[in-house]
């Protein structure tokens, strides 16, 4: 996963698409799509466009780092 945070590594964007979260989580367009639509994601359907808010992505990674620490790492 990149290190960078959000508005660093997509300068400045307050939006990310499919593409751009791919490339920040090193995974297919496929699996991101199938994230996005999860519930627990906070994407939001412009359109027929899904994106997340820079700031609504890195609480929700931030979320799932602390899920997993408190789930022993599994």
């Amino acid at each position: 996963m990149n290190n960078n945070n959000c508005d660093e590594s997509h300068q400045n964007k307050h939006y990310m698409n499919a593409d751009d979260i791919s490339r920040y989580l090193g995974l297919s367009r496929s699996c991101v799509y199938a994230l996005m639509h999860d519930r627990d994601f906070p994407a939001l359907r412009i359109g027929k466009r899904l994106l997340v808010s820079c700031r609504d992505f890195e609480a929700w990674i931030e979320k799932q780092k602390q899920n997993h620490s408190e789930n022993g790492g599994l």
